[in-house]
């Protein structure tokens, strides 16, 4: 103990202080980075769950297309028989 007292006096305190506050420092920013990876990786998840439900709903709305395509000349044919059976 009186050893570690005599190096920190004789290069000084502010070399050990600037020593640890640096590891701290150090260890402070892998345990940041770690996060922000969680935090990037639950965001990634989410837009690619958004971009699966995009692709649903475009499909939803081409099937609804050909549905009203289907009707239109569904009834288009009911009222050309129509005409043609009143003439």
């Amino acid at each position: 103990m009186t050893e570690i007292l005599k190096l920190a006096t004789a290069n000084g305190i502010w070399a050990a202080l600037f020593v640890f506050l640096f590891f701290y420092q150090l260890k402070d920013g892998k345990q940041r980075e770690q996060k922000y990876t969680e935090t990037i990786s639950a965001l990634s998840k989410s837009l690619s769950q958004s971009t699966d439900i995009k692709e649903d709903i475009e499909d939803i709305k081409d099937s609804l297309d050909e549905i009203k395509t289907y009707s239109q000349n569904r009834y288009s044919k009911k009222s050309a028989a129509k005409k043609e059976n009143a003439t």
